[in-house]
């Protein structure tokens, strides 16, 4: 139930049982019963009340920020073009100069894959070290026995972790997982195992 809910709810119960015969000495006594359901109407409002505040303190942020930023890239611009670019001079202002960024080579291999299971049949959990530069992991999965040919791949993740899903239960599965970026594909990493529940 909703917070709403549980006050209407209440109301309903505190009307349906005052003087009602059937209910001679409720317990707890529906005086304290209103009382809690008073307060819980109180506290959702000033709930509201604050999810309301905080939204709007945080687009006054957002505007506060909107207007340092470009103010700071104003100061920036005039700065730069008074001293023709000079980095030292500009850094002595309190610039920060922006890094040349530097090529990403090979993508490494992904280190520290792991997999683990709880009580849910037909499913594993894997996580691993993300990879400097890598867009995407590819991840493919084998049953025993481990034959290269039997690995498959599935959907590819973004992230450092993949759920695995329907596999069968009581059957060990075998792991590995790559980096991909624009350019290049990394290494398989270690091969992870576990049986699954």
């Amino acid at each position: 139930m909703t917070f709403d809910e549980k006050v209407t709810q209440g109301n309903a119960i505190k009307t349906g049982m005052t003087g009602n015969a059937n209910f001679p000495s409720a317990n707890p006594p529906l005086t304290t019963f209103g009382t809690a359901i008073t307060d819980l109407a109180a506290k959702k409002i000033a709930q509201a009340l604050a999810i309301e505040a905080a939204k709007a303190a945080t687009d006054a942020l957002h505007a506060s920020a909107a207007t340092y930023d470009l103010l700071v890239t104003q100061l920036a611009t005039y700065a730069e073009n008074t001293v023709a670019g000079d980095p030292v001079k500009l850094e002595a202002a309190g610039f920060t100069m922006r890094k040349t960024p530097a090529p990403i080579g090979s993508l490494a291999q992904v280190q520290n894959l792991r997999l683990t299971s709880n009580t849910y049949a037909g499913k594993l959990f894997s996580r691993w070290d993300p990879v400097k530069g890598a867009k995407s992991y590819e991840v493919q999965i084998c049953a025993d026995p481990l034959v290269e040919a039997n690995f498959h791949s599935l959907t590819p993740s973004t992230a450092g972790n993949y759920v695995i899903e329907d596999l069968p239960s009581a059957t060990r599965q075998w792991l590995r997982v790559r980096g991909v970026s624009k350019k290049s594909v990394g290494p398989w990493s270690q091969l992870a195992n576990k049986v699954v529940p």
